[in-house]
């Protein structure tokens, strides 16, 4: 299955009992955390493509109802679901007012029928995964644009001229950046920048072309 489950679990008997579980039900990309030690940053680094975020509540050092607000802030908002031991509806309100989630599931004394009920919830929230993966790379590609602008406005005329020198050569933009020591953005904005010349100078030519017809 595309969809990546991010798992945190500080139970380390239970972790890998949890990964390969589901496994068995498809989800073979299973990404493990057993802590919450600067768990956001983890998260995020692993956030690579449709995933969901499956949850224990009581985890050291940061509880999930600790660090689940400060995903959002930090740009990450794919779908949670939290698991836990505990059955108490009180503490179980607790955790609807303090953290969204998509799903919370208690952890019975059969693992498999524990599993098998996850998997299958986990199964349909794929959709709001993707939905949720597309949504994160649109932001993330629009602050590398706009970082990319901000980059080329900032830059010298001199340096222009020498990441479009590289540019006119066709070399590749990952190159050009590391060879130069630019973004690789900025190098994309420039060369979409340069397009633009070519595309208008090369309808100024065909309209100049047209006219000089016209006139003959």
């Amino acid at each position: 299955m595309r969809t990546r489950i991010l798992l945190v679990e500080d139970n380390v008997e239970l972790l890998p009992v949890y990964a390969e579980g589901l496994a068995d039900f498809g989800f073979d990309d299973v990404v493990t955390f057993s802590d919450t030690t600067n768990i956001v940053e983890r998260l995020a680094a692993a956030y690579t493509g449709p995933s969901i975020l499956l949850t224990d509540v009581f985890l050291h050092p940061l509880t999930a109802t600790r660090y689940l607000p400060e995903l959002a802030p930090a740009g990450l908002k794919l779908p949670v679901v939290l698991m836990s031991s505990i059955t108490d509806p009180i503490q179980l309100n607790s955790l609807v007012l303090q953290c969204q989630y998509c799903g919370f599931f208690s952890k019975g004394k059969n693992a498999q029928i524990f599993l098998s009920q996850l998997a299958l919830h986990l199964a349909d929230m794929a959709d709001r995964a993707e939905n949720a993966w597309a949504a994160y790379s649109e932001r993330q590609h629009a602050r590398a644009m706009v970082r990319g602008l901000k980059d080329t406005q900032k830059m010298s005329k001199e340096k222009k001229l020498e990441v479009l020198r590289h540019i006119v050569a066709f070399e590749d933009a990952a190159d050009i950046a590391r060879n130069l020591g630019v973004g690789t953005t900025t190098v994309y904005e420039l060369r979409k920048e340069f397009m633009g010349w070519i595309t208008e100078a090369h309808t100024a030519r065909r309209l100049q072309a047209f006219i000089d017809a016209v006139r003959d």
